[in-house]
């Protein structure tokens, strides 16, 4: 028979089995580390369970389950979003193409809801996941307006004025 302690298993003495042969000793042995080897898993998966984050700290904002999966979803939602409707040359959705993209690549990458936040680096997941649903709201707001879209031409200054109160400002110091 074997003995559960804490973090290990160890036989114990042997006892003499009814029959004499050995068989009855190996059964309960191997009963008995089934027996052992279940308590443990059964304490893994509780410690597994009360690791989870409990909040957020933050008022009003819930801890999500499965944060991971869901902060991935969305980020694919709001990468299908934004290719729909929206030109690929427009830099609205070339700059929320690259940081969904360069998100959802972090996302995949993280092993823990912990590992995500700390690669992505702006904050909790639940925070990510709600400026996400803010993104995917204003995706539609952003087709209506098509800011794409303009009748005037715009100057480009490559060699800026000089500026008339630079003399002024030098005296100052």
């Amino acid at each position: 028979m074997t003995q559960h302690t804490e973090d290990t298993l160890t036989p114990s003495t042997d006892r003499a089995s009814p029959s004499g042969d050995g068989r009855h000793t190996s059964v309960m042995r191997a009963r008995s580390l089934a027996r052992a080897l279940a308590t443990r898993a059964r304490a893994v998966s509780s410690s597994a369970r009360d690791a989870r984050k409990q909040t957020t700290g933050i008022v009003g904002l819930d801890v999500l389950d499965e944060g991971k999966a869901a902060y991935e979803s969305i980020c694919e939602r709001v990468l299908k979003e934004v290719a729909t409707g929206i030109p690929s040359d427009a830099g609205y959705r070339r700059v929320v193409e690259e940081m969904y993209t360069e998100r959802l690549k972090r996302a995949r990458g993280g092993a823990s809801v912990e590992e995500v936040e700390r690669a992505i680096g702006e904050g909790q997941i639940e925070e990510l996941y709600e400026i996400a649903k803010d993104e995917l709201a204003l995706i539609p707001k952003m087709r209506e307006w098509k800011p794409w879209e303009f009748e005037h031409e715009i100057e480009v200054i490559e060699h800026p004025k000089e500026n008339p109160y630079k003399e002024e400002l030098a005296k100052e110091d």
